[in-house]
């Protein structure tokens, strides 16, 4: 039988591999390469935390410590100048990341090689500052050679290659060029149907953006279809009060309002108001009772 963990101990617990980690990174007399390891990890878990600031922080931290003694070309020195130029993406200062990607990328193939992982995550990330910007078309363009890249020389079922063809197709369907995207959507489904259940939320959020892509074609009937399946798998196989199942439901709510539908727009806001997830806060609690509100009021016209 599994012991409860109380949200005491596991924060305690936190804290006591925080500190530990931060023993590590702070001691002169390890090699650098585990003091950089230790800066990795404690990056991970802040990011788990979305102390995305802090992550920042800590990658630069890293970078200047590992590279005055192993020089930036190092291979735990590339690994933090990638996670710093991520981190200043997610951050907001994605022009200022732009201008360290070519020598980034230059520097990774230079020693690890144009097929290696770290030079395939830093080519994919170069693609963020485009994104920002709303240059879906250039974005497009960078996640096309990550993903003939890849395609050549990785298998099938690895995670980048279908996080490559992924980001593509985000990027192509923000880009307006649905079709496209839509088949490179299928095509991870088709992998994936081989590495995880059908019911997992990898996969349901694959079918998702199907959807999203069908319904932004003009093809709305079939993507309401689509989504109302896709809510009753979500509920089946993740849970009633899942943010997923929740996020499905006022899909199909705003889907129908749009069309129009103000009684199937009523019943799907109910439905998703009735079991919002835990762990939404008062302002999103407060944003669905508004649209179920919204909804009410059209139902009555």
């Amino acid at each position: 039988m599994t012991t409860p963990v109380s949200f005491q101990d596991a924060t305690e617990g936190y804290e006591r591999a925080v500190a530990a980690c931060g023993a590590l990174m702070h001691n002169a007399g390890l090699p650098m390469g585990v003091r950089l390891a230790a800066y990795k990890t404690r990056i991970d878990w802040c990011a788990e935390y979305g102390d995305y600031t802090e992550c920042k922080r800590l990658a630069s931290a890293g970078i200047a410590l590992g590279a005055a003694e192993l020089g930036a070309d190092d291979p735990a020195v590339l690994v933090l100048r990638n996670s710093e130029a991520y981190w200043m993406c997610v951050l907001g200062f994605s022009d200022a990341a732009s201008d360290r990607f070519p020598a980034l990328i230059a520097d990774i193939e230079r020693v690890l090689g144009r097929d290696s992982e770290l030079a395939f995550a830093a080519r994919n990330n170069s693609a963020m500052p485009h994104k920002s910007a709303g240059r879906w078309d250039r974005a497009a363009r960078v996640y096309r050679g990550v993903l003939a890249d890849m395609e050549a020389a990785a298998s099938p079922d690895d995670v980048l290659l279908l996080t490559a063809r992924d980001n593509l197709a985000e990027a192509l369907s923000a880009d307006g060029r649905f079709e496209e995207s839509t088949r490179l959507y299928e095509a991870n489904i088709d992998v994936m149907a081989g590495m995880w259940a059908s019911g997992d939320w990898r996969i349901l959020r694959v079918r998702d953006a199907i959807a999203r892509n069908w319904w932004m074609a003009g093809e709305r009937g079939r993507a309401i279809g689509l989504w109302m399946v896709l809510a009753k798998d979500a509920r089946t196989h993740l849970g009633e009060d899942d943010a997923f199942t929740a996020e499905c439901r006022l899909t199909l709510a705003g889907a129908q309002y749009a069309m129009e539908e103000w009684d199937e727009a009523l019943r799907w806001a109910e439905t998703a108001a009735s079991a919002l997830p835990a762990e939404w806060g008062p302002d999103e609690r407060a944003s669905v009772e508004a649209f179920v509100d919204d909804c009410r009021r059209a139902a009555r016209r």
